[in-house]
């Protein structure tokens, strides 16, 4: 058995791949696994491959590496970023090294519709993420007869209510 190890993947050679993957993001970031869209997948991953060939600087790669980077970049990101607000948070807001890099950040840009949360205004966390809050009116006398009425407010405007003193009826 003689084989050889590939050289490391370059900043270049990632940012390289990232511009590939771009133009076939529709293709591989799809989440369906049927037997086409595997196929279409796979067609995908030959044809980045053939384009990252032509153009990176550490020699040839086969398809499986560069989905096997792909996958790192993929999973690494979001945790690169959740490290950086979690060292944001233990200094109060103070300096830190963050551990993001520019690949990182195109990848989220990139990625971006699939990594945010769905908004949910019922959600626990609502206010956390900025989401608009619904809050129902408390009835007086005269509102008995209707349906309360809803009003919408931003987390902003939840917590300046909160913070104000109550007023008894």
């Amino acid at each position: 058995m003689d084989s050889k190890r590939a050289k490391n993947f370059t900043e270049q050679d990632k940012n390289i791949l990232l511009d590939i993957v771009e133009q076939f993001i529709s293709v591989i970031g799809n989440k369906r696994t049927d037997a086409t869209s595997v196929k279409e997948k796979n067609t995908a991953w030959e044809e980045i491959t053939k384009l990252y060939n032509a153009n990176c600087q550490s020699g040839p790669r086969l398809p499986k590496q560069l989905h096997y980077l792909y996958d790192t970049l993929k999973r690494r990101a979001p945790q690169h970023i959740a490290d950086d607000k979690v060292e944001h948070y233990k200094t109060g807001g103070g300096t830190f090294t963050p551990k993001t890099d520019n690949i990182d950040e195109r990848f989220i840009a990139m990625m971006k519709p699939q990594l945010e949360p769905l908004r949910n205004c019922y959600d626990s966390c609502a206010e956390y993420l900025g989401d608009v809050v619904l809050d129902v009116i408390n009835p007086s006398a005269d509102h008995l007869q209707k349906a309360p009425e809803v009003v919408t407010h931003t987390a902003l405007e939840v917590e300046i209510q909160k913070s104000s003193p109550k007023q008894p009826l």
